[in-house]
């Protein structure tokens, strides 16, 4: 289920970038997309280990999974 989900929302995001964001900014802005989403990872790895200090593994676990 989470592959499907990974694909659908993948093609409907690529999707949507190439029908609303015009040719000749198309790069830059899929650039600035990557870039961002490659950085979010790492953050949210590692804020996880205090955020289950301060609130509970049980609860943080959780907020991720209905993220």
């Amino acid at each position: 289920m989470a592959g499907l989900g990974t694909s659908l929302t993948g093609t409907a995001w690529e999707t949507s970038l190439q029908e609303h964001i015009p040719p000749r900014v198309l790069s830059r802005v899929a650039a600035y997309d990557a870039l961002l989403s490659y950085i979010s990872n790492p953050i949210g790895q590692l804020s996880v280990g205090p955020l289950a200090h301060a609130f509970g593994g049980f609860h943080v676990a959780t907020s991720a999974a209905l993220c």
